[in-house]
């Protein structure tokens, strides 16, 4: 018994630290345009499936909720990408000047 809160003790601790490290990430904006364009792609692809989508089945990409919000989630996060602040490196000439 004892064996076993220690475990989950254990367990629990490196859930936090996780969960600290993923709030770390999301604080950078680069990051946090991404993630909205990956969830707002998601909620457009499953629009397109349910209001458009075809209804035979015979479509490859809208026959299937799934292969809908892949798609979506794939054009969201190209589409945010272009609002990604991008990381340029500085060129120095010969006198080291900026």
């Amino acid at each position: 018994m004892l064996t076993f809160v220690c475990i989950s003790l254990h367990i629990l601790y490196i859930m936090m630290i996780r969960l600290q490290e993923i709030k770390g990430w999301l604080k950078k904006r680069n990051n946090l345009i991404v993630l909205s364009g990956i969830i707002i792609g998601t909620a457009g692809g499953f629009m397109y499936y349910y209001f458009i989508g075809c209804r035979t089945g015979s479509c490859p990409i809208t026959s299937s909720p799934w292969l809908s919000m892949l798609w979506g989630a794939t054009v969201g996060y190209l589409i945010f990408d272009m609002f990604r602040k991008k990381n340029t490196p500085i060129i120095k000439d010969e006198d080291n000047r900026a």
